[in-house]
């Protein structure tokens, strides 16, 4: 007894189960060529969308690389102008600090000697008037030693006293008012940055 199937038009009569092996090599002989064909065309089809999507996840990454670089350099350059910025407006203030410092006070009952000493090396003298604010020994530092006041830390050379910028207390105590000696020595330091921010 044999099956049949209708397809299309045509009617086809499904072989028996002991023919079955026979049907399927008869099969293979005929359209293996065909079959290995497929098979070759299906895999570079496959290489072909692998190698397209290489190339579009190439881009991409290209793509990301450069806004990645491109918006370092604006940062970059944002930088550079803040710091160019500021460095002006530390060099504007330094001129009229200059400008602004007291003559050095050669002698007198009222006269303060202060003596700087820093950790490179560098030390200087000057004399001032007892009456004359704090903040002038802070200004003085920044505008001829290129320290800028806000991170200077005086520490006299026994370490009894230190003295940090604080524009109110700088600004209205008197070297007489802040016990300094007719003549004092300071070790001129800086904070560190956590410090400064402080």
């Amino acid at each position: 007894i044999r099956d049949h199937c209708v397809t299309g038009v045509q009617t086809c009569a499904l072989p028996i189960s002991d023919s079955m092996a026979s049907w399927m090599n008869a099969l293979r002989k005929r359209y293996g060529k065909q079959y290995q064909s497929m098979q070759t065309e299906v895999k570079e089809l496959k290489y072909n969308a692998e190698r397209r999507e290489g190339y579009i996840d190439s881009i991409q990454s290209d793509n990301e690389r450069k806004l990645k670089e491109e918006r370092e350099e604006a940062e970059r350059k944002a930088i550079e102008v803040k710091e160019a910025a500021r460095q002006a407006e530390i060099d504007a203030r330094r001129q009229e600090l200059r400008l602004s410092l007291p003559d050095d006070q050669k002698g007198g009952n009222n006269v303060k000697k202060i003596a700087l000493r820093f950790a490179d090396g560098r030390s200087a003298n000057r004399g001032f008037a007892s009456d004359q604010p704090l903040s002038v020994i802070f200004n003085w530092v920044d505008a001829m030693f290129e320290t800028e006041r806000e991170k200077v830390v005086l520490t006299t050379l026994n370490g009894k006293q230190t003295f940090t910028w604080n524009e109110e207390d700088s600004c209205n105590t008197t070297l007489d008012d802040a016990g300094l000696s007719k003549m004092t020595a300071f070790r001129v330091s800086e904070k560190n940055d956590e410090e400064s921010k402080e």
